[in-house]
């Protein structure tokens, strides 16, 4: 059953345009672990791209994991998100990265022997600081956090915006030191904010690349 049309913004404005199905899924992505029918569809938008190298800015209104802006990398870039607490992930990477590191490598190190205990107890003061919109590097470590240590890696919250999604069992690290480096480096040079998407594209012009990965409607508004 087709539940929600998008436009998949494969788009050179004033060149092109193709609508597609997707699920997008907040998180960090590769090729291993994103879904395949959502990975086919990156694959298409960067075969496209190359047919069409040349582009002025870029725009992602819909930036999740970013899969196809750290794939291109992109200059002159904006990328955006309604999901505060991502965009604050992003600007901690970008802007404090050695405080991030610390602190997410601290929540790896201090697991406790019940890691399931360890996990919601940690989801539980995540959802506080939500609350509070204390949008911070330990906010940051712990979005990261539980997000590696949850199932299929989802983000999922309730009706009151709390993050519910349970525990995967796993005690694995929760990134890769030198590839978080790396991201900050490239953030740097990229304008990061947070809202709605038509604001996030509201300066963009024919000749910019617009890449729109809208996740889908919910069944039940």
């Amino acid at each position: 059953m087709k539940i929600y049309e998008i436009l998949l913004g494969i788009i050179m404005l004033g060149v092109t345009q193709l609508s597609h199905r997707v699920l997008l899924l907040h998180r960090s992505y590769n090729r291993t672990d994103r879904m395949p029918g959502a990975w086919n569809v990156i694959e298409r938008t960067l075969f496209w791209r190359n047919e069409h190298e040349k582009y002025n800015d870029y725009y992602e209104p819909f930036v999740g994991g970013g899969a196809v802006a750290f794939e291109l990398l992109p200059t002159n870039a904006l990328i955006n998100d309604i999901n505060k607490a991502l965009i604050n992930a992003y600007k901690q990477i970008c802007n404090a990265p050695e405080a991030f590191l610390r602190a997410v490598n601290k929540l790896d190190k201090e697991m406790w022997e019940d890691g399931k205990k360890y996990y919601y107890s940690l989801r539980e003061h995540y959802n506080d600081k939500l609350m509070k919109a204390e949008y911070d590097v330990e906010l940051a470590a712990l979005f990261v956090f539980i997000n590696k240590h949850c199932f299929n890696g989802l983000y999922r919250v309730n009706g009151k915006g709390l993050f519910n999604v349970p525990y995967n069992n796993s005690r694995r690290a929760s990134v890769d030191e030198s590839a978080i480096m790396e991201i900050s480096k490239y953030l740097q040079g990229v304008t990061i904010i947070d809202g709605d998407f038509e604001e996030a594209c509201k300066d963009a012009k024919k000749g910019d690349f617009v890449f729109i990965d809208s996740p889908y409607a919910p069944l039940n508004p």
